[in-house]
């Protein structure tokens, strides 16, 4: 989708300087006076008729060509009073540029109509003037380069040499302004600037409109390549002493800021051109401190400019000054930026000189109020940790001595659209209200005004916490901007990064103790399972035992009916006995394996415990332990198995006539039962307290065990 989406911006470019391209080439073409007399001038066949009956078919320029031989410049002794003589003085060459000069200056004395009255950006008039300025230091070095290169020349070449700036003034007039101010705001290339808004910068159109205009390819070649730097490979150009030459009087002049260019970068040396031309640091003086007097007389020997050395020479003063002033300006500015950038970074740092890795987010938000608090200008300051993952959040309130006021935690709203920081217009410090409403309501009368700040804690563009302060006079916080931001995104990454440690530490706690429970129902399983074993076998065996142990029961019941003698008829009836009470322990063993199914039904409390306080009693017979029942009376009719439970109140009451019985040398002989209604959640309990020894660490480990008991042989289930 990216590459897609790259080759179609591609295609959109490419679209674009077709479209520019196109336009230039409709720009209007040079008079046909100018295109004649550069073929003429051209040919070594051409005679001065020829050229003077040309000349004298334009009235304008017959003017100024016998303005420019009668000038100091050319050094007219004697009155010229005709074309041909001008032509005699002048020679083909200097003709041919002087034309050339005036009918390009023609064709763009003028720029298009624009919508509307405002005013464009780019300065034709301070355009032409730096132009001629070029055109001038660059013939007053051609003539510093003895012979090497023609000075009339290279005064056509610095005059025409950013032509594609008008070219772009004539044909877009609209785009070219904005291209002219958004140089001047950057101070920047306006080549480059170029490039962006239009497509293709001013060398290339100047190239192309020069190329249209059948322009000497060494005009042309100063034109495209007079940017491209003293180093630069030019493959194919016929003389690169011209292009170096318009490269070194465009710096000149624009150093000693005469006329608007457009371009404020100096990104070449005047030194290294210098050294490609061969020219000593007096050539180079000489043409900067004459420029001014030499840009003068020129302009009025040609007539395309007024121009009055005075005036330039104040007008490079004030824009020297101007630009001065612009360049302290911006280091004001960087130093305000890099002050305010400063104290964020040692706001930063401070905070995390103070803090422990482990740290926790109610520690972490004491340390950021502490440290926060001057710098904010805060007079009280209120801090909240917001984690997205939880509903509840720590509050922490510090007074105007930086010390923790109150802390607690409350209920907070889900993070909602308003509070990212991509809908804020990128300001980092917010009214507290009606934003953090929620909070303002809690903590609004500790804070003691209605005009507070609130600086959220981002991670990412969410808040995870916030800062929110009564703001005090005097405050410079308010000026830190972007970097007061960066301040805001590095507490609040490492709030966040507290905020998932502590619930990391949370779940790692609650997995440990899973892991303890599931140790735990592992061994209980392991126990169920070898318990069903024991049970299954023992209702197997139980099943097996009880015909035989019932036939022994009762041969030995017959066989006491039948015997006289007293001892062994009491054996009989002991073996009788022992047999039941065998076939009871396997009756037991088989409920234990498959018990029954409870039959429930309504059951009084009182009866179900005076039942079961009956059937102990009846079993200890000869204990000697009395047995104390209280009931409340407002005990409730119960669901429950009768029988079940009768005989569990039993089991419980004579375990603990039995204790008690054993320790009777303690001198207690009483059990009490007590049965109650619990109001809170309507259970009856029933409380059984005896006065025996108690129960070793072994049976309290083995209190629910069926089968455990700390009895001697003969006991029962347990």
């Amino acid at each position: 989708m990216t590459q897609i989406g790259e080759q179609t911006q591609d295609a959109l470019r490419t679209r674009k300087v077709e479209l520019v391209l196109q336009q230039l080439d409709s720009l209007p073409t040079l008079p046909a006076i100018a295109v004649r007399l550069l073929s003429l001038t051209g040919s070594a066949d051409t005679k001065i008729e020829e050229v003077t009956q040309l000349l004298a078919g334009d009235p304008s320029l017959t003017g100024k060509l016998l303005s420019l031989v009668q000038s100091a410049a050319c050094g007219a002794r004697v009155p010229v009073t005709n074309i041909r003589q001008a032509v005699v003085m002048l020679g083909f060459e200097a003709l041919r540029n002087l034309v050339l000069s005036v009918k390009v200056f023609e064709v763009f004395s003028k720029p298009n109509d624009q919508d509307g009255d405002e005013p464009s950006a780019f300065n034709r008039g301070e355009f032409w003037k730096h132009s001629l300025a070029v055109a001038t230091a660059a013939e007053m070095i051609a003539g510093k380069l003895k012979g090497k290169l023609s000075a009339q020349d290279a005064f056509v070449c610095g005059l025409l040499h950013d032509i594609g700036k008008v070219a772009f003034d004539t044909v877009m007039p609209k785009s070219f302004s904005r291209v002219a101010e958004v140089a001047t705001l950057t101070r920047g290339d306006i080549a480059e600037v170029e490039k962006r808004i239009i497509g293709l910068d001013h060398a290339i159109a100047g190239k192309r409109l020069a190329q249209a205009w059948n322009l000497p390819t060494m005009i042309v070649q100063a034109i495209w390549l007079h940017g491209a730097g003293p180093t630069a490979i030019m493959q194919g150009v016929t003389d690169p002493a011209i292009v170096h030459v318009i490269a070194l009087a465009d710096l000149i002049a624009r150093r000693q800021h005469i006329g608007y260019s457009g371009n404020f970068l100096f990104p070449y040396d005047i030194g290294l051109y210098q050294g490609q031309l061969g020219l000593s640091d007096g050539d180079i003086a000489a043409v900067t401190g004459s420029l001014a007097e030499e840009l003068e007389k020129r302009a009025r020997a040609i007539g395309l400019y007024d121009v009055d050395s005075k005036t330039l020479y104040l007008e490079a003063i004030a824009q020297a000054n101007g630009e001065l002033a612009r360049v302290n300006q911006q280091l004001s500015t960087q130093n305000r930026r890099l002050h305010s950038r400063s104290a964020c970074f040692e706001l930063v740092t401070k905070l995390y000189q103070r803090i422990v890795p482990a740290a926790s987010p109610a520690q972490l938000l004491a340390e950021i109020g502490r440290v926060s608090h001057e710098f904010l200008g805060a007079t009280q300051l209120v801090l909240f940790s917001q984690d997205p993952d939880q509903k509840v959040g720590e509050v922490l309130t510090f007074d105007s001595a930086s010390q923790t006021h109150d802390s607690f935690l409350m209920q907070m709203p889900p993070v909602a659209g308003d509070q990212r920081q991509g809908r804020s217009g990128g300001e980092p410090i917010r009214p507290a209200t009606p934003q953090l409403d929620w909070l303002m309501d809690r903590v609004g009368p500790f804070l003691n005004s209605r005009n507070c700040a609130y600086l959220p804690l981002l991670c990412g563009s969410d808040p995870v916490g916030g800062i929110v302060w009564a703001r005090g006079e005097g405050s410079t916080v308010y000026s830190a901007g972007g970097d007061l931001l960066m301040v805001s995104q590095a507490w609040g990454m490492t709030l966040r990064t507290a905020q998932v440690r502590e619930q990391q530490n949370v779940l790692a706690e609650s997995l440990a103790a899973s892991n303890r429970e599931l140790g735990l129902l592992q061994q209980q399983l392991v126990r169920a399972k070898s318990l069903s074993s024991v049970g299954e076998m023992a209702a197997g065996a139980a099943h097996e035992m009880n015909n035989p142990l019932a036939v022994m029961c009762g041969r030995a019941q017959l066989l006491a009916s039948k015997l006289t003698d007293g001892t062994l008829k009491q054996d009989a009836v002991s073996i009788a006995q022992q047999g039941q009470r065998l076939s009871q322990i396997i009756t037991d063993l088989m409920e234990f394996a498959k018990p029954e199914h409870p039959k429930l039904g309504q059951a009084s409390a009182a009866e179900l415990v005076a039942e079961g306080v009956q059937a102990a009693k009846a079993r200890a017979a000869g204990a000697g332990v009395k047995v104390r029942v209280e009931c409340s009376p407002d005990l409730p009719v119960m669901h429950v198995d009768a029988r079940q439970i009768s005989n569990a109140i039993a089991e419980v009451v004579l375990n603990a006539m039995q204790a008690t019985q054993a320790a009777k040398g303690s001198g207690a002989a009483e059990v009490l039962v007590q049965t109650r209604l619990d109001s809170l959640d309507r259970q009856v309990i029933i409380q059984v307290t005896d006065h025996g020894t108690g129960m070793s660490d072994q049976t309290i480990r083995h209190v629910f065990s069926p089968f455990y008991s700390a009895k001697t042989a003969g006991r029962s289930r347990g």
